[in-house]
């Protein structure tokens, strides 16, 4: 029945999807290329190509079921391949990677409750780039001025009177620490057992995304019957 009357609506034109890819991409070019970051900007275009791949079934695993399959992780190891010695340069790719599926993640969980709201997906859409647009500044503003001001200057120190020390954030940037004074090309490449150990999660990751597939497949079939509503 919610199907039946959201299709009274417009779907989102294919064109904004790609103006916004192109729009972000060039900001990610630019940012890349005039601030000293020392990442090239082709690591954008090795991001959209991986996460390409698992967008789409991630996304409908989102969808349907709620659990997303993150790749955080690959573009840990892939960073660290790539950028190693670079710490900085890891942890740019890892950010433009993350972020890159969280907001379709986002997007996709904000349409799903759009759907059962049975709100039309164009207005979901100009408010998510409305709120996106406005946030970037006021986030960024507000981070700026807790970082020189916030507990008198101590944010994200481990002197900070009420143990604001920002752990995700140290977490994130020790793990790239790590892997660059390991040198991770040489991890991964002299034990067998952690080339063994990527080797199977990548393969499981891709069994999984393939039965996703099949199941998505096997669910739009039943709901393309008779009778299905």
């Amino acid at each position: 029945m919610r199907t039946r009357l959201i299709c009274s609506y417009g779907e989102v034109p294919e064109y904004w999807f790609l103006s916004i890819l192109v729009l972000s991409f060039v900001s990610g070019v630019i940012a890349l290329e005039v601030w000293p970051t020392h990442t090239p900007w082709w690591s954008l275009l090795l991001i959209l190509s991986i996460n390409g791949v698992f967008l789409v079934p991630v996304a409908i695993m989102v969808a349907t079921s709620n659990v997303a399959l993150h790749t955080g992780v690959l573009f840990q190891l892939l960073a660290g391949v790539i950028y190693a010695g670079n710490p900085q340069a890891q942890i740019i790719m890892q950010a433009f990677a993350t972020n890159f599926q969280s907001q379709a993640d986002n997007y996709i969980a904000d349409q799903k409750l759009a759907h059962y709201a049975k709100l039309p997906p164009r207005a979901v859409f100009r408010s998510q780039i409305i709120a996106v647009f406005i946030n970037c500044f006021l986030f960024i503003a507000m981070l700026n001025w807790m970082v020189g001001n916030f507990n008198r200057g101590t944010l994200c120190t481990w002197d900070n009177e009420q143990r604001f020390v920002c752990a995700v954030a140290v977490a994130y940037v020790r793990c790239h620490g790590e892997k660059t004074g390991l040198n991770d090309a040489d991890v991964h490449s002299t034990p067998r057992q952690c080339s063994m150990v990527s080797a199977c999660l990548e393969i499981l990751q891709i069994v999984l995304i393939f039965r996703l597939l099949v199941s998505a497949t096997c669910s739009s079939c039943t709901l393309s019957s008779p009778g299905a509503f």
